[in-house]
């Protein structure tokens, strides 16, 4: 399964490493603590997530408890002031223009 990602890994870094503006001298700019926690939040709970479907079949309990904290992390992601514009796009259907 990791050999079938590689190239789509490579390709995002490539042109990741094209588009993303460089400060003279200092390399790639530092993200900002609210992206690297909005990513560690929303990593955690697909990460978290992804492990309690792996232990449905053997351990029903653990994956129980997995993907309650896969809910946890999503929960708090969406408490976030940054998670406000995704949700608000997702929460209501447009009507169509009269």
């Amino acid at each position: 399964m990791f050999l079938v990602k590689l190239p789509v890994v490579l390709a995002v870094l490539w042109v990741g490493l094209r588009t993303i503006t460089r400060v003279p001298g200092r390399g790639l700019p530092r993200p900002a603590a609210a992206l690297v926690r909005e990513a560690a939040l929303l990593g955690g709970a697909v990460a978290v997530l992804l492990l309690a479907f792996e232990q449905v079949d053997g351990r029903p309990l653990v994956a129980a408890a997995l993907a309650a904290g896969a809910v946890g992390l999503a929960v708090w992601w969406s408490r976030l002031a940054s998670s406000r514009p995704v949700l608000g796009s997702c929460g209501r259907p447009r009507s169509a223009s009269r």
